[in-house]
């Protein structure tokens, strides 16, 4: 498993309802969803946290400084300091891709999670919860934005990527 990987396993488990249409999820289920998110989650926390140290790591010296100045710069508009904006562009650039070379490295490094699966039984009881038919409205990670699904669809995922 990887950062990336747990990312969309923590959404796909925001998403399963401990309650649905006027029914609850069974309280062993609906506790081994919590933990799963919470789990998941301090495993997000600690990706962030290695990319706050890499990112200050990838930042040359005098470079935060170098932001606020060019942000006023940028606001006053004029042309005596364009070639230090410039600069500093280039300087901004060249950060902004190593850092997202770096994200994208971390991000795909191996990552164990200990007992970091539903079970059968778990995910048989979201089955009784939501059921298979109809379809399923979801929350994207990171937008918000409500996505549509089959019911079957979503159970399909929650199968595969989060039961052992």
């Amino acid at each position: 498993m990887t950062y990336n990987d747990i990312y969309n396993c923590r959404n796909i488990l925001l998403n399963i309802p401990l309650t649905f249409e006027g029914r609850r999820l069974s309280k062993g289920t609906a506790a081994n969803v919590m933990l799963l998110r919470v789990t998941y989650q301090h495993k997000l926390d600690e990706y962030f946290k290695i990319m706050q140290e890499v990112e200050s790591g990838l930042k040359n010296e005098g470079y935060e400084e170098r932001a606020k100045e060019y942000h006023q710069m940028k606001e006053g508009k004029t042309s005596k300091y364009e070639e230090k904006m410039k600069a500093f562009e280039a300087e901004q650039t060249a950060f902004l891709e190593a850092l997202d070379e770096a994200r994208k490295k971390k991000a795909d490094e191996p990552v164990e999670i200990k007992n970091g699966k539903l079970t059968k039984e778990d995910l048989a009881d979201i089955y009784d919860l939501i059921g298979a038919e109809g379809n399923f409205i979801y929350r994207e990670a990171g937008t918000g934005k409500e996505l549509e699904t089959t019911r079957e669809e979503f159970l399909s995922l929650i199968a595969y990527n989060l039961v052992g």
